[in-house]
């Protein structure tokens, strides 16, 4: 009888794997493949704003890279910035310095990206539906539908919107740049 796990072939596995955990980890200590936090083929690579003063809860390099990773992954400033810990007039007032030009064309790349990946998980639940399951207090399964949303297929086919004065006037005249 052959043995279905293969016991030997998968402690090679194994090993091989945490070999490759081990150097993704080691890159991400370094800060990125090149060892400087900037890898070329990434669309969300900038150069971090250098801080004029060295605070451990301000905008650190470490922290302007994980809000451009939480922008990228959720799509909305507010809660990129609740991700990280950070207020939005702090994020504002970065974006607005003169050199933050790369940081502001990963913010606007981070959140197109986020947008999209919001746009086809909308699209998504839309037509295909999600799974809602009830159950009762006893535990007994009630029923699961899939409903869809006509809705939400209409608002993820509406336009952008462009910036509102209303809107524009919050974030001091830079909304959107």
């Amino acid at each position: 009888m052959t043995d279905p796990l293969n016991r030997s072939n998968a402690a090679a596995v194994l090993a091989s794997v945490l070999a490759s955990l081990d150097t993704a980890q080691a890159e991400i200590d370094a800060g990125g493949p090149t060892g400087d936090g900037f890898d070329p083929d990434d669309p969300l690579a900038f150069t971090p704003v250098p801080s004029a003063t060295n605070r451990h809860d301000g905008w650190t390099p470490d922290r302007q890279r994980q809000f451009i990773e939480a922008l990228a992954v959720m799509g909305t400033v507010a809660r990129a910035l609740r991700a990280v810990g950070m207020t939005d007039a702090s994020a504002y007032k970065l974006r607005r310095r003169p050199d933050a030009v790369s940081f502001a064309q990963a913010w606007d790349i981070a959140l197109e990206m986020g947008r999209g990946r919001a746009y086809d998980i909308a699209m998504d639940r839309a037509l295909y539906g999600y799974t809602v399951t009830r159950i009762t207090r006893r535990g007994d399964l009630m029923d699961i539908r899939h409903p869809h949303d006509a809705g939400m297929v209409m608002a993820a086919l509406r336009p952008k919107r462009a910036a509102s004065p209303r809107n524009a006037g919050r974030f001091g005249g830079k909304f959107g740049k």
